[in-house]
């Protein structure tokens, strides 16, 4: 049976940057795999796990193979990626002025 987890210790794992969506998910993330590793394992895989979700950040083949792995096993994790696919689908779309006045330039 899985050690319970201290809500203490988890909590005091939330950088004060972290918004609260973020910190929702990789709470998620630390709890979930809390007894699989040591804990500077654990927050160093749950920080490459927000980096590579959140903000496209790459890492090596083994990282990224190693987080997806425990990521798939998120129950939470598809409704959060729902919910940003159709936030960025409402998301106002600009066309970039520059392309237009490049075009006209050519032409005359």
């Amino acid at each position: 049976m899985a050690e319970e987890v201290s809500e203490d210790w988890i909590n005091s794992l939330r950088g004060e940057h972290e918004s609260n969506k973020e910190w929702a998910i990789k709470k998620s993330f630390l709890v979930a795999h809390h007894d699989k590793y040591e804990p500077d394992r654990l927050v160093c895989l749950a920080n490459c796990f927000i980096n590579m979700e959140l903000y496209g950040c790459r890492y090596p083949k083994e990282v990224v193979d190693e987080v997806n792995q425990l990521a798939a096993q998120l129950a939470d994790l598809e409704d959060y990626r729902k919910e940003r696919k159709d936030r960025e689908a409402k998301r106002i779309k600009f066309v970039q002025a520059t392309s237009d006045s490049k075009e006209k330039k050519r032409r005359h």
